[in-house]
């Protein structure tokens, strides 16, 4: 689930702070000036945590081959 949070600074600029937390995973935070970037940013991240554990790990040594595959 993400929690959206809309910042003003001191000099009247605007971001967005996102937070997205699921039980069993580590918190994942970020930044961003336009709320489109947040919105998208969370979405991405919440479903990537839904990835199957055999596609992750071909996700994994697809985005990187020097990584080392343990099963």
């Amino acid at each position: 689930m993400a929690t959206i949070r809309k910042r003003t600074s001191a000099n009247g600029d605007t971001s967005y702070h996102v937070q997205v937390r699921l039980k069993g995973h580590p918190t994942e935070t970020a930044s961003f000036k336009r709320k489109t970037d947040t919105d998208k940013w969370a979405q991405q991240t919440g479903a990537a945590r839904f990835i199957p554990a055999p596609l992750c790990i071909l996700q994994k040594y697809y985005c990187n081959p020097n990584a080392q595959i343990q099963f």
